[in-house]
């Protein structure tokens, strides 16, 4: 079940309930990192932790800008 931005998934986010964590996703030729994949997750009200896929769909990646 993917939690809908209200409700439960935006009480989460007013009570900073949302646990940001981010991996490098790398080049494998080149060695360079090229991304970040979001592995964040919520913890609810009651302690249960869930993992990103359960409140955003797809969990996100984003591409890394060069300055």
């Amino acid at each position: 079940m993917i939690l809908p931005r209200s409700g439960r998934l935006q009480r989460a986010l007013d009570e900073d309930r949302v646990l940001p964590a981010y991996q490098p996703v790398v080049n494998l030729d080149t060695g360079e990192e090229v991304a970040e994949e979001d592995l964040s997750c919520l913890l609810e009200a009651n302690g249960e932790v869930l993992p990103v896929g359960r409140f955003i769909e797809g969990g996100l990646v984003t591409e890394r800008s060069t300055p």
